[in-house]
């Protein structure tokens, strides 16, 4: 009964008075951090450690712990604690001694991955005595005492990345012990797990002499049960044979931590998303700001914009890119959490102009007719008088034009609609019931064999197709003047100006050169000693130029 009563007294002490480590501030368990937590902050709690003897049990408690945080680089503190034991023969708690110690730590927190930092500690209250049980090294003399720490703080590289960190330094107690210690620290959002190795050394010995040194592996964790509340429980065990310090002993922990004459900092949070085009849904390469905060730029190729760290609050994300309207989008950003909003930017609609001159093809007189944009069902007609036309604000893109008026044939035309340009056409109609009719053959330049091949006239729909067996071509056209464009598999498109007058036919054959041949020009004939030719090498010339 007595011994469930002691258990309890453990627990429900410990509980009330904790902190993070054994001394008053952060660290593991023997060993101290560099970096100091958050300015402004303080801390109320104690370290109470248990280990037991054969029947008997022993408890070590800093109670009450404080520390206060002046700066990002400045830290005080101070605890006052005493020794405990009970014996099973007795049924009283004995109190062994009492000690208080005033600490300052000191660090340099804004190299990234480096902090650097010392801890200076004098005691105000040395204890009497210390028995041959001391699992903790307390004052003895008032003496000074200092560490020098260091941390690599690998989260600043990745978030999921532990800590390293490392204390060498000189404490007076019975005697001078020079210190050294190890660890890692694995920290989550409200856990910490760690593991340290901690060398107590007299001085004059080796300190990496593992057999007659003090020496602890302490395996522990933290847990952040609120803002406020921080929970801890370690486990300490000697390597050596030496009496000196218990075999195993347990130390738990609890903090109570709030802010002290500053006004706490506000909750960071995340903001993520992409950009992306309104009509396509295509990733885009944008800034993105949020003012008086920072600013940052998609990525190109997925869209993906991050901000990190952002003050909890309301804020406006602006998003522009050159070409696209500016989005202006209100958000929350809560502190702790990743908010996700995807912008959709639309583009900026950019015009051009269309503009010309309708007349008949044959006596270049001006004519009123119907002009229109197929796309856009968009018609108008031009002017009696001049034949001229302009449409004005059409969005930037490529477009079919189609003219017509009565007795005229109708005239097509693609035409590409730039942003702030005018485009001039000059559309020529040929009058219906004035033809002509043009025909020939489409050979292999080089065999004059017939081929297969598709003849079209550029300005209308007119499209013939030969065979392979003649070759043979016929087109009726209205009268004027026209380009011919000859197109067959594995040959070279030919273009040739072609003449249609009223009530005549005209015979034209197309010679194709097949793509890759190699032709070689005979008869051609120069001045002796000059670079001119002869004129009888002048036909020779006509046949290359028809080619071409």
């Amino acid at each position: 009964m007595l011994k469930k009563g002691f258990l309890f007294f453990f627990l429900i002490f410990s509980l009330i008075f904790s902190q993070y480590s054994f001394y008053p501030t952060d660290g593991l368990f023997l060993l101290k951090d560099a970096e100091i937590r958050e300015g402004g902050k303080l801390r109320i709690g104690s370290y109470l450690l248990y280990y037991p003897k054969e029947k008997n049990h022993y408890l070590d408690l800093s109670a009450p712990a404080v520390v206060y945080s002046l700066t990002d680089f400045l830290e005080i503190g101070g605890y006052y604690g005493s020794t405990f034991a009970y014996f099973s023969q007795e049924t009283l708690f004995k109190k062994y001694g009492y000690d208080g110690v005033l600490n300052v730590k000191l660090s340099i927190p804004y190299l990234p991955v480096l902090k650097i930092g010392g801890f200076f500690s004098y005691p105000i209250k040395a204890r009497e005595a210390i028995w041959e049980l001391n699992p903790i090294m307390v004052p003895k003399e008032k003496k000074f005492s200092y560490s020098w720490l260091l941390k690599l703080k690998m989260s600043d590289l990745l978030p999921s990345m532990p800590s390293f960190l490392l204390e060498y330094g000189r404490y007076p107690s019975d005697t001078i012990y020079h210190i050294l210690g190890g660890g890692i620290l694995v920290s989550a959002k409200r856990l910490s797990i760690f593991g340290e190795i901690f060398i107590e050394s007299e001085k004059g010995k080796d300190l990496f002499d593992f057999d007659n040194n003090r020496v602890r592996i302490t395996p522990g964790f933290n847990l952040g049960l609120s803002d406020l509340f921080n929970i801890g429980f370690s486990l300490s065990l000697r390597p050596n044979e030496l009496a000196t310090i218990p075999k195993i002993q347990y130390n738990l922990s609890l903090s109570f931590s709030s802010y002290f004459l500053r006004k706490p900092p506000k909750k960071k949070g995340f903001l993520t998303g992409r950009v992306l085009d309104y009509e396509t849904k295509l990733p885009l390469l944008a800034k993105l700001t949020i003012e008086n905060v920072k600013e940052v730029y998609s990525d190109s190729l997925t869209g993906i914009y991050n901000f990190s760290k952002i003050p909890e609050g309301q804020y406006v994300l602006f998003v522009e890119k050159d070409g696209y309207y500016r989005e202006a989008i209100p958000i929350t950003i809560e502190g702790e959490k990743t908010t996700t909003i995807d912008v959709y930017l639309k583009p900026i609609i950019q015009y051009g102009t269309i503009a010309g001159r309708v007349f008949d093809k044959e006596n270049n007189q001006p004519l009123l007719a119907k002009v229109k944009i197929k796309e856009k069902e968009l018609e108008v007609f031009s002017d009696s008088v001049t034949g001229g036309f302009r449409i004005d604000n059409i969005e930037v893109g490529v477009y079919t034009l189609e003219v017509t008026k009565d007795n005229y044939f109708p005239y097509s035309y693609t035409v590409e609609c730039k942003a702030r340009e005018v485009k001039n056409l000059e559309i020529p109609l040929a009058k219906k019931g004035a033809f002509g009719i043009i025909t020939g053959q489409i050979l292999d330049y080089k065999e004059r064999k017939p081929l297969k091949a598709i003849i079209e006239i550029e300005g209308t729909q007119i499209k013939y197709e030969t065979d392979t067996l003649t070759g043979i071509y016929k087109l009726e056209l209205p009268v004027g003047t026209y380009t011919a464009i000859v197109k067959s598999e594995g040959y070279i498109t030919q273009t040739a100006p072609i003449i249609i007058e009223k009530d005549k036919g005209v015979e034209k054959n197309f010679y194709l050169v097949k793509k890759g041949m190699v032709i070689t020009l005979r008869g051609i004939y120069f001045e002796f000693n000059k670079a001119t030719i002869k004129p009888e090498s002048y036909p020779v010339l006509d046949s290359a130029a028809k080619i071409l």
